[in-house]
């Protein structure tokens, strides 16, 4: 037939493994064999001559297999692949003679190279029902030869030079390809080691193996082929590593950290992820015998644990399950944890990460489940004042940046409502609370007022109003009775955002809050300017206010030196605030003659005449709104150009470019 009359060129062709052809020629009819042993009609003839043709060339494709012509393999590897499809179609004595020229080769460690255990690989590939697990047993044992450098360098070795890991790795990658029960090499038995075990070994061992110095290749070569044998087993490596006793040892824990991280396992990672119950088991809170610190191995489990469920939310950011999140919560209130942070200094670094990794997992879970933002309030205890050398600052960046953006308005009003009724119960430090108002009540409210967002209720306005702004001195039960100025400052930060937002609707209270603080403060500090900035916020709100009022406030930004780079610039801004609201009433005509803010500036500069710093900040407001003082103008300027003068010499001190930029824009101003 048809397959017949093909039989003359592809003897022909299959007798070309004996010339000595040119290199190409020897493909060429390679090539011309394999596609023959792919063609359906060709496999199907059962005429004798065709049919030891069709041996001849697969008992040549098998001893191709091991070439040192990598086009010969590929050819050599997709014939054989048409062959094996249908195993039952290559007689047993032919695949027992093909097989031998590969297998003779195992039988001495030294006798392996690269080509041998290609052809080995694709093989096993191909034809794994006719190998059984005593291959590996066998390659196992030439596998412990690595950990003996010295036998390494025999003379008769088959692989070259610097050639010694990388073999190893192939033997290695030959254990994925093995039957099922191949499974058995995960544990160790008697005197053989199990491949987690064997493979911690050849890597202890690698920097003494010849040629595994090479720059090119810094890693392990065999994490990769033992990540391949993990994923085909994933079950049972998950409850390897997961075993408790085993997560006591770090050289095992933190190769499973490794293998996780790489692209290659992916199905280990998948398949950890789905073992809530054993990481909620091992995570549990640990109990120690009369000490917070880990006095035995076993008592590191849980933080390998929560080393381990950091990384799972690193790698799946929304995958945390609502159980671990609330035993991660336990154990951020256990009583040894805070015991922990104090002796930071004498911990080993799985203990004294630990407060970190679970405040990043709560980050996390926080992410995808904005309702439980509540938690964080918690988490901000870290910083009162306790010292410590761990980094907290994705955390509060979070807090700070990342939350403000991502929460929509609802869970805005839910963090919001959170910290009131944490306030209400004045059970909360001082600086727990001032934490809380700096690092996320601020940063989520300065959000809403930017995004006009109603994240506070009318009863929780009133409440605020009411009780939490309540400084009148003769309430003693007030809650301002005894909170000091670190923690006034976030509360009058708060007020100007709401004065931003409601202030339409708060003027009066709010202003009356800001009236007694400015009596309270006398110093010129950081309260003193924030206060000041929010009596100036809520005359923004309300233009119409009673021109005494008005007065008073700017009256005391005059008075008020800054005396930080921050004083000024909330003093800079609350005068930007007030300035249209007084150019508008002189230009409307009031109570007031014209020329009263031009009277008072110049009163304050006389009071001031010896202070640079006071004189600076006023003409500072001269040279910024000009137009203010454009009518009283002719009684400013002598002031002026002798300020100038004085800005720009010596005699007031070292004339930085700040004093010179100033005195070139009051000259300006006066001419």
């Amino acid at each position: 037939g048809t397959a017949a009359a093909v039989q003359r060129p592809l003897t022909a062709a299959a007798s070309l493994r004996a010339m000595t052809d040119p290199p190409a020629v020897r493909r060429a009819a390679l090539k011309l064999l394999a596609t023959a042993l792919q063609w359906p009609d060709f496999m199907r003839c059962r005429e004798p001559g065709v049919v030891k043709l069709r041996n001849e060339a697969t008992e040549l494709l098998f001893r191709l297999l091991t070439s040192p012509d990598d086009i010969i393999v590929t050819c050599a590897q997709e014939g054989l692949a048409a062959v094996v499809t249908d195993q039952r179609s290559i007689p047993k004595p032919l695949l027992q003679t093909s097989l031998k020229p590969v297998l003779a080769n195992l039988a001495f460690y030294y006798m392996l190279d690269l080509r041998v255990l290609r052809a080995l690989a694709h093989l096993l590939k191909h034809l794994c029902t006719w190998f059984n697990v005593t291959l590996g047993e066998k390659l196992i044992e030439h596998l412990k030869n690595w950990l003996e450098p010295e036998k390494l360098v025999r003379p008769d070795c088959a692989w070259a030079a610097g050639e010694a890991p990388t073999i190893a790795a192939a033997i290695l990658n030959l254990f994925h390809l093995l039957p099922k029960q191949a499974v058995q090499f995960l544990e160790t038995n008697k005197d053989r080691p199990g491949l987690v075990v064997l493979t911690i070994e050849l890597e202890a061992a690698l920097p003494q193996t010849p040629g595994a110095t090479a720059p090119a290749k810094l890693t392990s070569p065999y994490r990769s082929p033992l990540t391949k044998y993990l994923c085909v087993y994933a079950d049972q490596a998950i409850a390897y590593f997961l075993d408790s006793n085993r997560m006591t040892k770090t050289p095992y824990f933190l190769r499973f950290l490794a293998i996780l991280r790489s692209k290659e396992g992916k199905p280990l990672l998948d398949k950890v992820a789905e073992s809530t119950d054993s990481l909620a088991v091992l995570l549990a809170p640990p109990a120690f015998a009369g000490s917070p610190l880990a006095s035995s191995p076993a008592e590191e489990a849980p933080f390998h644990a929560l080393q381990l469920l950091h990384t799972l939310t690193e790698l799946l950011p929304l995958w945390l399950p609502e159980s671990l999140f609330h035993i991660l919560m336990a154990r951020w209130r256990h009583p040894d944890r805070l015991a922990r942070i104090k002796m930071e200094k004498d911990l080993p670094r799985a203990l004294a990460l630990e407060s970190q990794r679970i405040a990043l997992c709560v980050v996390a879970y926080v992410r995808a489940h904005h309702q439980d933002a509540p938690a964080l309030f918690e988490l901000l205890t870290t910083q009162e004042g306790q010292k410590t050398s761990i980094d907290f600052a994705l955390l509060l960046d979070a807090c700070t940046m990342e939350f403000p953006k991502t929460f929509a308005a609802a869970d805005k009003a839910v963090v919001i409502d959170h910290f009131l009724k944490m306030v209400k119960g004045r059970a909360a430090s001082q600086q727990h609370l001032t934490n809380v108002l700096n690092r996320l009540v601020l940063p989520m409210l300065t959000r809403a007022v930017a995004n006009k967002e109603d994240v506070v209720s009318k009863e929780n306005l009133d409440w605020i109003t009411k009780e939490m702004l309540d400084n009148n001195p003769r309430n003693a039960n007030r809650l301002a009775a005894d909170w000091g100025e670190s923690l006034m400052l976030p509360v009058v930060q708060m007020t100007i955002l709401l004065s931003q937002r409601y202030g339409s609707q708060l003027a009066t209270q709010l202003m009356q809050f800001a009236w007694q603080m400015l009596k309270q403060v006398t110093q010129a500090n950081d309260l003193k300017f924030t206060t000041l900035l929010l009596a100036a916020r809520i005359l923004e709100q309300h233009p119409r206010s009673p021109e005494h009022l008005i007065l008073q406030v700017f009256m005391a930004l005059l008075r008020a030196v800054p005396s930080t780079e921050k004083h000024r610039a909330l003093s800079r801004e609350a005068v930007d605030v007030l300035a249209p609201i007084l150019h508008a009433r002189k230009a409307k005509g009031g109570d007031v003659p014209k020329q009263s803010w031009s009277h008072y500036v110049q009163k304050v500069l006389k009071e001031e005449g010896q202070n640079v710093h006071a004189q600076m900040q006023i003409y500072g407001i001269l040279v910024r709104h000009a137009d203010m003082f454009t009518a009283s103008r002719g009684n400013l300027v002598p002031n002026m150009v002798q300020m100038a003068t004085r800005l720009a010499t010596t005699q007031a001190g070292s004339a930085t470019v700040e004093h010179r930029r100033l005195a070139v824009d009051l000259l300006g101003l006066a001419i």
